[in-house]
């Protein structure tokens, strides 16, 4: 069987599941973890999509929603709050409106981004001050 690696959002442990998984329960903080990974293909506003897995923005794609995902590829329009345990790359021509707290982010060239920054490596633990976050209104 297939498994794949995903860290739970509640407590930081590492669990490994069945890659056909939809949903799992942390064994440690007991918490339930939607694991699927989406592929957003044209317009859709939702109040929130939570996910440990993976979610894709496709050039056709606009989302409108607050986000917390493992990673994040925008190649369509994003807007919303994003938070992820690991990486949010921004295409070229891609759109992300929002605040966003990430371990890595990647923005090519001719991309838009808009919004607060917040980018904490995997080892570093925050004390809750947000002096280190930047603002960036340029493309």
């Amino acid at each position: 069987m297939a498994r794949k690696k995903i860290c739970c959002h509640y407590c930081g442990r590492n669990i490994l599941v069945s890659t056909f998984a939809f949903s799992v329960v942390c064994p440690s903080c007991c918490q339930r973890l939607s694991v699927e990974d989406y592929i957003i293909k044209s317009y859709r506003e939702v109040s929130g999509i939570d996910t440990c897995g993976t979610m894709l923005v496709t050039q056709k794609g606009d989302l409108r929603a607050k986000l917390r995902v493992r990673d994040l590829d925008i190649q369509g329009r994003v807007n919303g709050t994003v938070q992820a345990s690991g990486k949010v790359t921004v295409a070229p021509n891609a759109r992300l409106e929002g605040n966003i707290t990430a371990r890595a982010l990647e923005v090519n060239e001719g991309a838009h981004l808009n919004g607060y920054l917040c980018i904490e490596p995997k080892n570093h633990k925050s004390n809750g001050s947000n002096g280190s976050n930047g603002k960036n209104n340029g493309h």
